[in-house]
């Protein structure tokens, strides 16, 4: 039996990405305190005022900033659930940021952190998703565009606030992902 390769992005799907942008704007600009739940856009930096949102999402520039990661919750035993599934290949496939100089590395350490140096080493990091081959991509990002107009794979959107009014592809969590990998 031929093992479907499953791409699973980072930010978002398997580390908190917006609540550590949120908790560190307010850290450093003193801007009102918000929780994940509450941020409707896919670029957090967008629920803040227009004059802050360049400084606010240049944190992610910043060192430690990916390493600092929090997981979502249950992302961890998921994923490792899915890596022992017999019928799965699984990789990260993650993009980084176009400037800073720590996301690459950092997005392989914190891998490394939480599921060991063999599967940080599958990790794929690349601005053109629709380059990488595979069966399913879980991301949380809705639209996702490249050169490739055909990817080899389908997109799963993972279930987020900012993406719920989007329809048209199948959609998990870490709690349904048995029932929507196949």
């Amino acid at each position: 039996m031929k093992k479907k390769i499953v791409l699973i992005d980072m930010d978002g799907v398997i580390c908190d990405y917006t609540q550590r942008m949120l908790d560190l704007a307010v850290e450093r600009f003193n801007l009102p305190q918000y929780k994940a739940g509450e941020v409707l856009d896919f670029y957090t930096e967008k629920i803040f005022p227009e004059e802050v949102q360049t400084q606010v999402e240049e944190l992610s520039l910043e060192r430690d900033f990916f390493l600092s990661l929090k997981p979502l919750p249950e992302s961890i035993e998921a994923v490792k659930e899915i890596l022992d599934d017999p019928r799965f290949d699984v990789w990260i496939c993650s993009s980084p940021k176009k400037k800073g100089e720590w996301c690459h590395s950092e997005k392989f350490l914190w891998l490394r952190k939480y599921f060991g140096q063999k599967f940080a080493e599958k990790l794929v990091l690349t601005r053109d998703k629709t380059l990488v081959y595979g069966d399913y991509l879980i991301d949380d990002k809705v639209s996702i565009l490249g050169v490739n107009k055909n990817p080899s794979w389908e997109q799963i959107v993972f279930n987020q606030p900012y993406n719920q009014a989007f329809q048209g592809k199948k959609r998990m969590d870490w709690k349904n992902w048995k029932n929507v990998l196949v």
